[in-house]
This record gives structure tokens, C-alpha cells and sequence, in this order.
């Protein structure tokens, strides 16, 4: 008789469980008893390590204390603040923060190792911040493996799409970036008590001309409106320039100095795309476009018909059982159709096997794309809309109609992260923050599904 992890006593427990957070916490319970639990509690506890080495270092140069400090939070208690802050992104806020910290099933969870008092908002996102991609990936590629080893799907089918969602930074505008940096300069100024009343005075007329920039309308003369008004904006902005330049700062501590330099060369790159934009006729050199000063990695994301989003887009792989297998992070906007090889070698990473079939929508849908899934061993390869129909000859297109309505029933998976598992917007900036955040999201996502299998599961041992 094949062990598992979920007895029929287990089952009958997790059935009885109500509440929110309390099923796939008794999950990761019994998760953390096996031999895969195990393992990822070493590599917590290795994380922690490297970061403690890494503080010391950066205080003490090469001499290590022997004083290790404060000492780390246990590493099943990191896990399981790990699930749970996958399920509640707010909970970077006071309101989310004090949702967890009310919740009966997540403080049963952590007494029973050892904890009495409430970790900080702060602590729990310290000791969450250190855990490495590399170990969040091995986490969710454990957790594949024990829902194949445990019988609850053989991914041998799945379907890939993708989303964006919006980045953690204002809609992007030239005019306001603007008003940054010459805020942010004059912050500068304050601080070494500099005489900075002209800079005032140009930014208080900075700022009325991005309110009337950002608030143009819909006339029919908004191109010559808002060309009119960004050329006001580009003397200032040269007027600003030349107070910097000419203005003797010698006395500037060096600290300052370092913080008014970037600020000076950002503020240049503005002027640059204000001019590359409505006035290409003075400028014909080529330009790095800057959208958002707290997430330079984030971009415009557009997907079909759909309004275009400042953001990040990601593909998601689900299998049959509705088990996510696969979740990659773009850098900008390609295409899906160049996204398909990479978003499929990453599930023959972490399932170890090839998916016989795979369903997709017109986005994935080319002959290249059709020939190299064959030579990975996809048997069955459908494609949506007319593109696909295009591709399939009309045997396959019939055959096929069961893989495409699976597809159909799985475009729900992106309403339920973004409604259920708060990932309407992001709560954090970078592109390795975000993809850390996804992977949270995906792990979190997966507790939960196993958790509604099982139930299935007892469910149908009692019919």
C-alpha cells in the first residue's frame, strides 16, 4: 500500500475545518513532516544564515563578531508567514497586518511552535524579505512533486495564458516626474540651508503647468493645448538647469552632493524626453525612455483589445486538476508567442515531464512554436481563435474542441488571484520583488487547491 501524507483520518480533520487560512495551514503542517518539508526548512534556515553573514560583513568589514545578534525567527514559523502573506498582499498595511494578526487558524499555527506573542509587521516582512528566489522556486517545485506523488494530478494536461497587473507607481507623466526631481532638489538645498528661493519660485510654476497638462481634456485642440503648455515647461526646466550649473555649491557635504547628482541628471533626461516628444524637429539622438522614478522596471503592458496597463505581465501554466505548474516574469512587453519555449521549459523544470497536451490561445498560436512542442513530445497541441483555426487542419480542430473548452474554464484563474488572493495591483516594486511576490501568490494558491482536492477526494471515498 503507496504511504501518504493525508490519511483518512487527515481528511476527515480537514474536512470538519472551517475558516479562513485554517485548511491549507493544516497543509502545510503536514507538509513540513516530510522528507520535502524537511528540506525546505534547511534552506530557510540557510538564507537566514547567509544573510546574518552578510550584515556582519557590511558592519565590520571582514572581522566577523562572534555575537550572532538578534536571533532568527524559527524557520517552520517563516514558512508558514510565507502561505499566509501569499493569501493577503495588504498585508504590507496596518489594516492587512491586523486582519492576520486576528486570525484564529494562523495563531493556532504559530503556537504550536513556540510562539505566544504576535511577531511585528516589520519582522515578518525582515524575515520573509531574506528568503532567495532560488529557494521559493525549490519550494513550489517540492510542493509539484508531492501533489504527484500523493495521486492529485499527473499534469499531463495543461494551458498557458497570460495577464498584467498594474505595478506600485503613479500613472506615468513627463510633467510630474518633473515635479519630482525639482521637489526633490530643493529638499537638497533645505537640508544645507542654500539659498533656494529662486527654485521656489520655479517650481510652484512647474507645478501649476503639470496640473494643467494632467488636466487638459478632451478638446479638439488638446495636441496644440498640451505642445503649448510643455513648452512653458521646457524653459523652466532649462531655467532650473541653468541654476544648478552656475549656482557655487562647493560648501556641499558630500552626502548631498552624491544625492543632488542623480537628481541633476534625471531632471536632464526629462528635458530630453519632453523634447524627443513634442518638439522632435531640435532633437534626433536617442533617448531611454524613463516612465516611473519608484519602479524603473515596470512598462506599458497591452494585451489585445483590453486597456493598456503600467505594469507587469507573467504566464501562468495550469494543469487539469487546476494546479499552477509554472509561472514566468516578463521584462517588458513581448509578444506570447515568444514567451512559449520559455514558459514551457520552465514546466519540464519543475514537474520533470513534458505535458501531452497543451491548449493555448491565438496569442501562443505559430507553425515554430507548433513544430518545437512536437520535438519536446506534446502530443496534442490546440490553439484558440482564428488563428488557430487557421493552423489545425479540420480532423484536429474537431478533435481538439474538448482542449479548447478547458482553456475556457481556466481563464478564471487570473480573476481568482487578483480577487481572492489581492493581486489587483502590486505591493511592491522591482522586477525581482515582483517575481518573489508571484511566487508567493502561486505557492499560496497551490496550498489551497490541494486543500479542495482532498476534500473532493473524501467526498467521493463516502459516496
Amino acid at each position: 500500500m503507496q504511504s501518504t501524507l493525508f490519511p483518512d483520518y487527515f481528511l476527515e480533520e480537514l474536512e470538519k475545518t472551517e475558516g479562513f487560512l485554517s485548511q491549507p495551514l493544516k497543509i502545510v503542517d503536514k507538509f513540513m513532516d516530510s522528507d520535502s518539508g524537511f528540506e525546505i526548512l534547511k534552506m530557510i534556515i540557510s538564507d537566514q544564515k547567509k544573510h546574518a553573514e552578510t550584515k556582519k560583513l557590511r558592519r565590520c568589514g571582514n572581522e566577523i563578531l562572534s555575537n550572532s545578534g538578534r536571533s532568527p525567527m524559527p524557520a517552520p514559523v517563516v514558512f508558514i508567514l510565507l502561505v499566509a502573506r501569499g493569501f493577503i498582499s495588504g498585508c504590507y498595511g496596518k489594516r492587512g497586518y491586523g486582519f492576520l494578526r486576528e486570525n484564529n487558524a494562523l495563531l493556532r499555527a504559530l503556537s504550536k511552535h513556540g510562539i505566544s506573542q504576535f511577531p511585528g509587521r516589520s519582522t515578518i516582512h525582515e524575515n520573509l524579505g531574506l528568503l532567495s528566489q532560488e529557494t521559493l522556486k525549490e519550494i513550489f517545485c517540492f510542493q509539484l512533486a508531492m501533489i504527484q506523488n500523493e495521486g492529485l494530478d499527473d499534469f499531463n494536461t495543461a494551458t498557458i495564458d497570460s495577464t498584467s497587473v498594474a505595478a506600485d507607481s503613479a500613472a506615468p507623466n513627463t510633467a510630474r516626474l518633473v515635479c519630482y526631481y525639482v521637489k526633490k532638489i530643493i529638499e537638497v538645498f533645505q537640508k544645507e540651508a542654500l539659498p533656494k528661493k529662486r527654485l521656489i519660485h520655479h517650481f510652484d510654476k512647474i507645478l501649476n503647468l503639470t496640473l494643467s497638462i494632467l488636466n487638459c481634456g478632451r478638446s479638439k485642440r488638446i495636441k496644440q493645448k498640451r505642445k503649448k503648455l510643455n513648452r512653458e515647461l521646457l524653459l523652466r526646466v532649462d531655467k532650473v538647469l541653468n541654476f544648478l550649473e552656475h549656482k557655487r555649491i562647493d560648501d556641499i557635504s558630500e552626502n548631498s552632493l552624491d544625492a543632488l547628482q542623480p537628481l541633476y541628471e534625471g531632471l536632464n533626461e526629462m528635458y530630453f524626453q519632453i523634447t524627443k516628444e513634442f518638439f522632435p524637429e531640435r532633437f534626433d539622438g536617442e533617448i531611454q525612455r524613463r516612465y516611473s522614478i519608484s519602479d524603473e522596471q515596470a512598462s506599458f503592458i497591452k494585451k489585445g483589445s483590453k486597456n493598456s496597463v503600467f505594469g507587469y505581465k507573467f504566464h501562468i501554466a495550469r494543469s487539469a486538476e487546476g494546479f499552477i505548474c509554472s509561472m514566468v516574469l516578463n521584462v517588458k512587453n513581448p509578444s506570447d508567442s515568444k514567451c512559449f519555449e520559455e514558459v514551457v521549459e520552465d514546466i519540464q523544470q519543475n514537474i520533470n515531464q513534458t505535458p501531452k497536451e497543451l491548449s493555448l490561445d491565438s496569442g501562443y498560436c505559430s507553425k515554430k512554436n507548433r513544430t518545437w512542442a512536437e520535438e519536446q513530445g506534446v502530443s496534442k497541441l490546440s490553439f484558440s481563435g482564428g488563428k488557430g483555426r487557421l493552423l489545425l487542419s479540420d480532423e484536429e480542430w474537431n478533435e481538439y474542441k474538448y482542449l479548447r473548452d478547458f482553456r475556457a474554464i481556466s481563464e478564471g484563474i487570473f480573476s481568482i488571484l487578483k480577487d481572492s488572493f489581492d493581486l489587483r495591483r502590486f505591493s511592491v516594486r522591482g522586477f525581482k520583488s515582483v517575481e518573489k511576490l508571484l511566487m508567493e501568490k502561486v505557492i499560496a494558491f497551490n496550498f489551497e487547491q490541494i486543500a479542495r482536492k482532498l476534500r473532493k477526494k473524501r467526498n467521493e471515498k463516502a459516496a
